[in-house]
């Protein structure tokens, strides 16, 4: 659901700023669920939430690794990182700043903070910075 109709633009700075902001748009919209992510208490009392948790997992890597890979591909992305390491980091790097939102009991404005954790991911990413 998070990430149901999520197309492709072609342009893969723009792609990878979209997924995050819509990942950060549906955690605003919801969020228990980001209460349900990081109570791991919680994952190792029910097979059915861990599965759950572990699909979306999987779901939002690979969709993210996708648009890694392809700005590899293009050169637009750096090469000298393997394209599943940096979605580990950029994924890390989320994770850190929905804590830090639900720490701060969901205070601040979560899409821009995004926002501004894409264009920084994007400038480490980018094969050629400005």
């Amino acid at each position: 659901k998070i990430l149901s109709n999520l197309t492709k633009t072609g342009d893969v700075e723009k792609d990878f700023v979209i997924f995050f902001t819509r990942l950060s748009l549906y955690f605003k919209e919801n969020p228990y669920f980001v209460v349900t992510v990081f109570s791991e208490g919680l994952m190792d009392e029910s097979d059915k939430i861990n599965n759950e948790i572990s699909g979306l997992m999987t779901l939002t890597s690979s969709h993210l690794e996708q648009i890694l890979q392809e700005g590899q591909k293009q050169g637009t992305f750096i090469q000298s990182v393997a394209s599943s390491d940096l979605t580990m980091i950029s994924l890390a790097t989320f994770k850190l700043h929905m804590f830090n939102w639900k720490f701060n009991k969901f205070k601040f404005n979560l899409t821009e903070n995004i926002g501004k954790m894409s264009a920084s991911l994007l400038a480490l990413l980018r094969r050629n910075p400005d």
